[in-house]
């Protein structure tokens, strides 16, 4: 364009006045911010520096007393450093925050010696309010310079008050899960204690309705009642000077009551030891002349005492515990025990009753335990290494034990037929080898017990035995975890540490006798309600196999029918230990019906399978009522010394029951001779049954010695039905309570349903 500006420079031109319009307006915006800054800056130093003050001297002493807190509760290194280390790196940011916070401050501070650390935990004064000078020129300038800064610092507390929030909020939630993991345990141990207390799980209702009535002094019928409690004092060893040992377990074969004790220590008659074995057995030297006293074997002349003259005896006079005992140790065992000389060991516990399989010969599953008698971790004095199996019999010159083998049942699964052992009929989910006998073991856990079952001739083989799983209610191949806390998925929850599984003449079901973990030294004891079935088998009704009793071959009602309430049977007196332990029941004693009649040898008459009767001084069979009415009980107690030293015996009483009240129908009888019933015998197994073909097995243990097989035959036994309908019995002193506050009670109970 002829006289004017390119049009390029036009453009030029307006970008220029426009970013100069910008600048200037943005020159503008500061300069009026700066004079608003430094115009208001008293109000805003008071209100931001007092703020920001409050905040770092509120976290600081968080974090003071967190740590303080963290390393109060930690127990070692690791977890000091897993919840410690957060917290000081942003206590460790707050200090920074504070030295560069007093720093900028003090300009503003009317007196510098406020800009001193403060802790706040120590300091008397109510609030944190800065002393400010007078808002001169300068101290508005050094303002509108430094205003920023402070606002950066006041952002870095935001950050670490959300990074100590997201800490809070972490250590929350876990505290949450925690309690609420611990909410859910005591829920499940408030139901197995309810299953425990009352045999069944009953409905809110329900429960809350016979809880209050238990309380009130109305108690469910019970066919268990103790009329009498004789107490028999010390069993008595005449053949040894003087002998401290636990245990007391025993078993009748060959018409010999042969005794099993755990560790056996002999001395002269000053204390000092003779010997020290971890097992040894004897024989009630005459059980109807006197109960307690023993026959020992492997006793050998220890010496004489030098003040008296006496010969002093002792059991295997062998001062190490190489020789192992009446159960021998194998070559290594022996080895290692005879290296370590008795500080650390490998010892062999009968632990419970064997079992017979014939009227002559029995089997033991026994724990080999390593002791370790100086640990550095006390927990670890003593640690399972697994269950051994024994065969046992009795000759004419003693109790005579054989090992099979080594290691049947390793420490790392539960300790089967530790607690007891049953021998019966092959159950009836079994369809193949019907004439085999099963074997049902119990072994105890820290929550209750466990049962596995094998048959008799693979015993020796773990990898054969089967497992209860209560949830299926049936045995599987896949064995409990050792430490199964969850009850529904133990066979028996509850506490459990000696006892005795049997069955009773007298009650004409299985019974169960022991000791808890409660160490108040009271038996308890438990029977198999045959009126309480488990699932809906019809082999398996109310009242029975087919609705007609249980016979002693029965085990398989194990599985079929809950175990009732425990009921407290007899509180032994404690001795210097302040606890009994080893509580066992013998029913061996005042007992004619001990052995099931298919132990006895092929052929025995009827009439004939009957043993001897045992403990005739106490009770004559005549005057006894019937077999099983009087149970003999063993326990020991610590006779001298302090805790976990001194002298332990082993201390016999004799239980009398109360007849059976009369809402328990039927009557004993016997049909041994019975065709349609089936027969068996171990050695040459045969079965037979109207409504089955026969099948026959030779079933045989594979000893490491001599063979754990055994021959007999016998009858099976039926029993008049049971009639039982839980009826209430009230207890006269308290009669008439209950039955004033029964409505109120019901209301109760429906009011629980209904929740």
């Amino acid at each position: 364009m002829p006289g004017g500006l390119p049009s390029i420079s036009f453009a030029s031109t307006i970008v220029g006045f426009i970013s100069f319009a910008f600048t200037f307006f943005t020159f503008l915006r500061v300069f009026w911010e700066s004079i608003q800054t430094i115009w208001s800056a008293p109000k805003e130093i008071r209100q931001l520096l007092d703020n920001l003050r409050t905040e770092l001297y509120g976290e600081r002493a968080y974090f003071k007393n967190a740590i303080k807190q963290a390393r109060s509760k930690s127990n070692s290194s690791t977890r000091e450093n897993a919840e410690i280390a957060p917290l000081s790196i942003l206590n460790d940011s707050i200090k920074s925050m504070m030295r560069d916070f007093r720093q900028m401050e003090a300009p503003f501070l009317e007196n510098r010696e406020g800009a001193e650390d403060l802790d706040i935990e120590k300091s008397g004064k109510v609030s944190l309010r800065g002393s400010y000078g007078r808002m001169d020129f300068r101290r508005r300038y050094i303002w509108l310079h430094t205003k920023s800064d402070f606002m950066d610092l006041a952002n870095q507390v935001t950050r670490v008050q959300a990074r100590r929030i997201a800490y809070e909020t972490s250590n929350t939630l876990s505290c949450v899960r925690e309690v609420e993991k611990r909410i859910q345990d005591l829920d499940d141990r408030v139901y197995a204690l309810e299953e425990h207390l009352l045999g069944e799980r009953l409905d809110d209702g329900k429960t809350i309705l016979i809880w209050a009535i238990s309380f009130i002094g109305i108690r469910a019928w019970t066919p268990i009642v103790v009329k009498s409690v004789t107490a028999l004092g010390p069993q008595i060893t005449p053949d040894v000077t003087r002998v401290s040992r636990d245990g007391g377990y025993s078993v009748l074969l060959n018409d010999h009551i042969v005794w099993l004790y755990d560790d056996t220590e002999c001395m002269d008659l000053g204390g000092k030891q003779l010997s020290f074995v971890s097992n040894t057995a004897a024989y009630a030297k005459d059980a109807n002349k006197n109960i307690t006293v023993l026959q020992d074997f492997g006793v050998e002349v220890a010496g004489k005492d030098k003040k008296s003259g006496l010969t002093e005896y002792a059991i295997l006079a062998d001062t190490t515990v190489g020789t192992g005992g009446w159960i021998s140790f194998s070559a290594d065992e022996l080895d290692f025990n005879e290296e370590r000389k008795g500080k650390e060991r490998v010892a062999i516990w009968p632990g419970t009753s064997p079992t017979p399989y014939s009227t002559s010969q029995a089997y033991l599953f026994a724990p080999l335990v390593y002791v370790d008698s100086k640990p550095k971790d006390p927990s670890k004095e003593y640690q399972a290494r697994g269950m051994t199996l024994i065969s046992i019999s009795a000759s004419s010159t003693g109790p005579v034990a054989s090992r099979q083998g080594d290691l049947i049942i390793p420490g790392t699964d539960v300790a089967y037929g530790g607690f007891s052992s049953l021998l019966g009929y092959t159950s009836t989910d079994n369809t193949q080898d019907l004439g085999d006998r099963d074997v049902y073991l119990l072994g105890i856990t820290n929550g209750g017990l466990q049962l596995a079952r094998a048959r008799v001739e693979k015993l020796t083989d773990f990898s054969k035995y089967r497992f209860w799983d209560p949830t299926q209610l049936k045995f599987t191949k896949k064995p409990p975890d050792l430490d199964e806390k969850e009850y529904r998925k133990i066979y028996l929850p509850g506490s459990f540490t000696y006892g005795s599984v049997f069955y009773s003449p007298y009650f004409y079901t299985f019974i169960m006798v022991y000791f808890n973990k409660f160490v108040d030294s009271t038996f308890r004891i438990r029977f198999l309600d045959l009126d309480d079935p488990v699932g809906d088998d019809p082999i398996w009704p109310k009242r029975g196999k087919q609705g007609k009793g249980i016979a002693p071959e029965d085990i398989e009602a194990l599985v079929k029918y809950a175990w009732s309430p425990e009921q407290e049977l007899y509180k032994s007196p404690p001795g210097k230990g302040g606890f009994n332990y080893a509580g066992m029941a013998h029913p061996e004693y005042f007992n004619r019906q001990y052995f099931a009649p298919s132990l006895y040898p092929k052929g025995t008459s009827v009439s004939k399978q009957r043993n001897t009767w045992y403990g005739s001084s106490l009770v004559a069979e005549k005057d006894a009522g019937a077999d099983g009415k009087h149970l003999l009980l063993s326990w020991t107690s610590q006779l001298e010394g302090g805790f976990d030293s001194g002298i332990y015996q082993v201390q016999l009483a004799k239980v009398e029951f109360d007849a059976v009240p009369d809402t328990l129908d039927g009557n004993f009888v016997s049909a041994a001779a019975s065709s349609s019933m089936p027969t068996f015998s171990l050695a040459s197994t045969t079965f037979s049954s109207t409504a089955s073909a026969s099948a026959s097995r030779t079933s045989s243990l594979e000893p490491s010695g001599t063979m754990l097989t055994s021959t007999g035959s016998g009858g099976r036994s039926t029993y008049q039905p049971w009639s039982r309908e839980y009826p209430l019995r009230f207890e006269r002193w308290s009669a008439w309570l209950g039955l004033s506050l029964l409505p109120a009670l019901w209301i109760v109970g429906c009011m629980g349903m209904v929740r």
